[in-house]
């Protein structure tokens, strides 16, 4: 039997062999992902959950107090509320009211004592009753929230009647709209008050303006605006009596 050998042609080196590829045994002791009884032995840290910050309810101590921006005397005054007045927010560590709106108030012109004499808990504050307001300014905003940085959704004219519950210095309306209460006022616009209580009746009486322009407010208070001035003027002087002969 003859073999055909294919010839080569000169000068051409003979094909080289592959190289056998040598794999390396598994070793089933030393593995990258940890055992079960490796994961045991891991140190585990407490995991602390935080607790959400009580809300209270406080009630505004002085004749005007001022809503800031922010917790401290520094920050801009951004509104005021009236004594009586109910807030409820959390307490910081450096003694303020942080309201749900990111309004604040010293806890120093803040009483846990309602207007009626009743203290207050910690807890959250029951629905509030409904009041009747009157819009002072020539022309109110009604917002879409509780607090300054809510869009502008209306306006009400002066003397315009509303009525909703009040919390942090804003009347929420039955629709969900709210207005704040530094432009409204329980007086309506022929002079009737419609606060709960029946306040006794005031004698009248008679003062004199000292400074030399003194501003006449649309409100109680200096956070109400001012509608007009008043010149200085001076009492009448009283004339002595003259002296009789004996």
């Amino acid at each position: 039997m003859v073999l055909a050998v294919a010839a080569l042609p000169l000068g051409s080196a003979m094909p080289a062999q592959a190289a056998p590829v040598q794999t390396a045994p598994l070793d089933t002791q030393r593995t990258l992902l940890p055992t079960a009884r490796g994961l045991s032995s891991l140190p585990t840290a407490p995991v602390t959950l935080p607790t959400a910050p009580t809300t209270v309810t406080r009630y505004v101590d002085v004749p005007l107090g001022n809503v800031r921006s922010g917790p401290g005397m520094s920050y801009a005054v951004v509104a005021s509320l009236t004594k009586g007045t109910r807030v409820t927010g959390t307490l910081t560590s450096n003694g303020w009211l942080k309201m749900a709106d990111g309004r604040y108030m010293g806890l120093s012109i803040l009483t846990t004592t309602a207007p009626g004499g009743t203290g207050t808990s910690t807890t959250s504050p029951s629905t509030g009753n409904e009041v009747t307001r009157y819009v002072t300014a020539t022309n109110g905003n009604v917002r879409s929230g509780p607090g300054m940085g809510y869009r502008v959704v209306g306006t009400l004219s002066r003397g315009t009647e509303v009525k909703g519950t009040i919390s942090n210095g804003w009347l929420k309306m039955a629709d969900g709209r709210y207005i704040g209460t530094s432009i409204l006022t329980t007086s309506a616009p022929g002079g009737t008050s419609t606060s709960t209580t029946s306040p006794s009746t005031g004698n009248e009486v008679t003062r004199y303006v000292t400074a030399t322009n003194g501003n006449v407010r649309s409100g109680p208070g200096m956070g109400y605006r001012v509608a007009s001035w008043a010149p200085c003027r001076a009492a009448p002087r009283s004339r002595a009596p003259s002296a009789t002969a004996g």
